[in-house]
């Protein structure tokens, strides 16, 4: 009797079934033809002209990603300053951000003879340089630094050593002798007093923008070295800014002019003032301040 039943509605429904069948079938061919075509697509990817709205989107896209690279890779090898270098001292500081640093052939010469000539010595024998100078196989020099002492590779056209020179310990930041100052008695700045040779110079080696956003005022820095006494940095940010206090020699008596400097510079600033000071206390970032 239930079988009776079920075969009648089995057979009235027939179609309906029937359909149904048809369209699974359908739905399962679709998809071996889409897998099929997209293999087609992928093996013949590379023949295809490169046309169309979304290969030149690709294109931009991937040209933009090689900039980055180019830029990476470029300031792997530069470190972070501006300005040329006119002492041991500078360059030491510079080779602190890379260990390796390579020059060619007359970029090291233009460097060579713009430092003091006790300084040129201490890098490489004049001697030996002439000789090197007189042969065509001299093409760059590697500086590596590495544990405070500075070693200069000079290669040829392969890369191939000429001349390895011992290493040395570059002659430590001369600083001038301190001065009691009013800022030596702010207890504000207690610990975050900077000598003046060190601002100076840490200031030089900022971008320009960056200067501007340490003190607004290009007149201010065209003071003499001789007139600045002493520079403190506070020790916490307000409203995104740090406290800059700066004292010179003005008439008989000294005066201290305050700067709202950025955090951004703040932090190249220090960056450069912690390399110039190597080997005493590093100067601490300005912490964000706290509300009780």
């Amino acid at each position: 009797m239930i079988k009776e039943k079920l075969k009648k509605w089995i057979l009235a429904y027939k179609w309906v079934w029937l359909a149904v069948a048809v369209m699974a079938a359908a739905e399962a061919l679709f998809d071996v033809a889409e897998i099929l075509v997209g293999q087609v697509m992928k093996g013949t990817n590379a023949l295809r002209p490169k046309t169309g709205r979304l290969w030149l989107e690709e294109e931009k896209d991937l040209a933009g990603q090689q900039q980055v690279l180019l830029i990476v890779d470029s300031l792997s090898n530069n470190p972070f300053r501006s300005g040329p270098l006119n002492s041991l001292e500078e360059l030491t500081a510079y080779l602190h951000y890379k260990n390796f640093l390579r020059l060619q052939r007359e970029d090291f010469l233009s460097l060579y003879q713009a430092l003091p000539d006790s300084d040129a010595r201490r890098l490489v024998d004049a001697q030996a340089l002439a000789a090197l100078m007189s042969s065509s196989a001299w093409q760059s020099v590697n500086l590596i630094s590495s544990d405070g002492q500075m070693t200069l590779i000079f290669n040829d056209s392969n890369n191939q050593p000429l001349l390895v020179t011992q290493p040395f310990a570059p002659p430590p930041p001369e600083v001038e002798p301190s001065v009691t100052s009013q800022l030596q008695q702010d207890g504000r700045f207690s610990g975050r007093l900077v000598e003046p040779a060190h601002f100076l110079a840490a200031y030089q080696r900022l971008p320009r923008r960056l200067q501007l956003q340490v003190i607004n005022d290009p007149a201010f820095m065209e003071k003499k070295a001789e007139e600045w006494v002493m520079v403190a940095i506070a020790a916490s940010l307000r409203s995104g800014s740090v406290t800059l206090a700066c004292e010179v020699r003005e008439e008989q008596s000294s005066v201290i002019h305050t700067f709202q400097a950025s955090e951004l510079a703040i932090g190249y600033l220090i960056q450069e003032i912690n390399v110039l000071r190597r080997g005493a206390e590093p100067l601490a970032l300005p912490s964000k301040e706290t509300t009780p």
